[in-house]
């Protein structure tokens, strides 16, 4: 199924070779929003985190099997991830394996990356958090792999994983830093 036009192909195809309004991301949001519009998800989207929930529901749970998703020096190389993707595609894998074994790609490279910042700094404890987070099936299956890998997880339990939390920070942040909030 095809949802560009040749035109619309053609556009894209010419900003990815130029890198005209491209710009990079860290956001795992977008990297979620590649991965539904690839296997036929919404190509079109109505709120924030439509794909992402999409993704979620729609992963075999039971699926054990995930992409590979190396780490090279400090950068997630995601190329892989795409390439055995599409081939899982052109094989007709069904979106439900897909996204599952994106979801345990993203959690084997957390535990990874996890053991190489442990590697470095001895510390066993990660914070989890950010908007991804909100994904159930990332944290049902996150927490006992890091404990698994010998660390201490810690997450949100009653301040929002997203923005919420992130403009609690910065309030309690700026309370220190004006003397109004005291350790």
């Amino acid at each position: 199924m095809t949802y560009l036009s040749e035109q619309e192909k053609s556009v894209v195809f010419h900003q990815v070779q130029s890198r005209f309004n491209t710009p990079l991301t860290s956001s795992m949001g977008r990297l979620f929003d590649a991965v539904a519009a690839l296997i036929g998800l919404y190509q079109e989207i109505s709120y924030e985190t439509q794909n992402a929930i999409r993704l979620e529901t729609i992963a075999d749970p039971d699926e054990a099997s995930a992409y590979d998703l190396p780490i090279d020096q400090d950068l997630i190389l995601l190329k892989p991830l795409f390439e055995q993707i599409l081939i899982d595609l052109a094989q007709n894998t069904a979106p439900e394996l897909i996204s599952a074994k994106f979801h345990n790609a993203i959690i084997q490279m957390g535990v990874e990356a996890s053991m190489l910042l442990r590697k470095e700094s001895g510390i066993d404890t990660v914070a989890i958090s950010g908007g991804v987070w909100q994904n159930k099936l990332l944290v049902k299956k996150t927490i006992p792999a890091l404990e698994k890998a010998g660390f201490k997880p810690l997450w949100h339990h009653q301040v929002p994983t997203n923005d919420g939390g992130v403009a609690l920070g910065q309030l309690v942040s700026a309370l220190f830093m004006t003397g109004l909030l005291k350790e």
